[in-house]
């Protein structure tokens, strides 16, 4: 499984950020409808569960594992499925437990080798992550875009759904926009 460094910032001024991200030249990849199924492990663990998600253009499947709150405390293994509905169907067959369905609208965009996610999610407000493939070109983008690095969180969306906005998603079987 590979590592996942990444960041977030909540509460973010998303047309301050997008004027940031035209003017430093970010490319824009797209801006779409997220939708994911969440389903526990066979033999569930506490902080591992797998994902499939679609865009409407491309599909994956991942498999993610926090061991801690960090930067680099996430590890996952993803690859891309042809068809949403036919692999749902595949992963309840075998026995894989739904934990819920979720809905998010993502605007992404590349630059210095990361990936800029600004993200709308049901219930809490406007969020950014950002992902590269370590912490230093993570700090870079966020001196470029004039973000305190220090100000960044490391937790996940479910932490920040319980620990910030006191709400348990987990507990939401079908969370939409």
């Amino acid at each position: 499984m590979k590592t996942e460094y990444e960041v977030r910032f909540l509460e973010i001024n998303k047309d301050d950020l997008l004027q940031k991200l035209h003017k430093l030249g970010a490319v824009e990849i797209g801006n779409w409808l997220q939708i994911r199924k969440t389903f526990d492990l066979i033999n569930p663990q506490p902080n591992s569960w797998f994902r499939l998600r679609t865009n409407g253009e491309k599909t994956t499947l991942t498999v993610k594992e926090i061991n801690s709150a960090k930067i680099d405390g996430t590890k996952e293994a993803e690859v891309i499925v042809n068809d949403f509905d036919e692999m749902d169907t595949i992963l309840k067959k075998i026995g894989l437990k739904e934990r819920n369905y979720q809905e998010n609208k993502r605007h992404q965009f590349k630059y210095k080798n990361t990936e800029i996610d600004i993200d709308t999610w049901p219930l809490i407000p406007t969020y950014l992550e950002i992902e590269g493939e370590n912490e230093d070109i993570i700090k870079e983008v966020c001196a470029d875009l004039e973000l305190d690095y220090n100000k960044s969180i490391t937790m996940d969306v479910t932490d920040i759904y319980k620990n910030i906005y006191k709400i348990d998603i987990l507990k939401i079987k079908k969370l939409t926009i």
